[in-house]
């Protein structure tokens, strides 16, 4: 039996963030969330993991962004994408609440992580894996912490000093709840 991801859409167009304004880029949104995610972040189709590759490659990107729901859910067969395609540049948006295995991490130029805070509503135990954000903090990930409440950026300040981020890579954005 062929292996085969939850797919939730596939498509390219140039980047427009940042220092990749312009990049062209497949992005790779999968399906399935372990926290509570917006319920288009469950919808999705399962495709055989070389028909993905093949797909993503055929556009002959420079980069590839892959967020969900949680892609980390699905990260051996991502492991196994990761092997097919030919795009030189790959980047990952995580929640941070599972560990990168440590093949994934060297397959991955960089690591983006959402930490779910308080007002998210999701159990601590289960949004905040300090070994997690301790991995993806060694694999050079950056962190953009959305901020909603009072109690969101205090919880912020003590991951920041618990998981040992920096400057360098931290980013806090004070959104309105309703944007959530």
């Amino acid at each position: 039996m062929r292996e085969k991801l939850k797919v939730n859409k596939i498509s390219q167009y140039s980047n427009g963030e940042g220092r990749y304004l312009g990049a062209n880029t497949v992005f790779l949104r999968l399906a399935g969330c372990n926290l509570n995610g917006k319920e288009e972040y469950e919808k999705g189709k399962l495709i055989d993991v070389m028909e993905v590759a093949e797909q993503i490659n055929s556009y002959n990107a420079d980069r590839l962004v892959i967020d969900g729901g949680e892609p980390l859910l699905q990260q051996e067969l991502l492991i196994l994408l990761l092997t097919e395609i030919e795009i030189p540049y790959v980047h990952i948006e995580t929640n941070g609440s599972i560990v990168p295995e440590g093949l994934l991490v060297c397959l991955v130029d960089n690591f983006h992580c959402f930490p779910n805070l308080h007002s998210t509503k999701n159990d601590i135990s289960k949004r905040i894996n300090v070994d997690a954000l301790e991995t993806i903090r060694d694999a050079n990930g950056m962190f953009e912490f959305l901020v909603r409440t009072g109690t969101d950026f205090d919880e912020a300040k003590k991951l920041i000093k618990k998981v040992g981020l920096t400057q360098r890579n931290i980013s806090i954005k004070n959104v309105w709840l309703e944007a959530y």
